[in-house]
């Protein structure tokens, strides 16, 4: 199905799309090394990770040291 990665800020703002493609059952892994869309370090903090699976979402909140 559908799946989307992305993360945001603590103000909601998108800082980095990391999946959103049609993927098959199964199980998948992906990286996220602290780059927002431009390419560059994003400072450290909390952000928050939304993985949405066919419309059902899951938010996780993730420490960038």
């Amino acid at each position: 199905g559908n799946v989307r990665i992305a993360v945001y800020d603590l103000s909601g703002k998108e800082v980095k799309l990391l999946v959103d493609r049609n993927q098959n059952a199964g199980t998948y892994q992906t990286e996220w090394n602290g780059e927002g869309h431009n390419n560059k370090r994003l400072p450290t903090g909390i952000y928050i990770c939304s993985i949405i699976i066919n419309g059902h979402k899951e938010v996780l909140k993730v420490s960038l040291k």
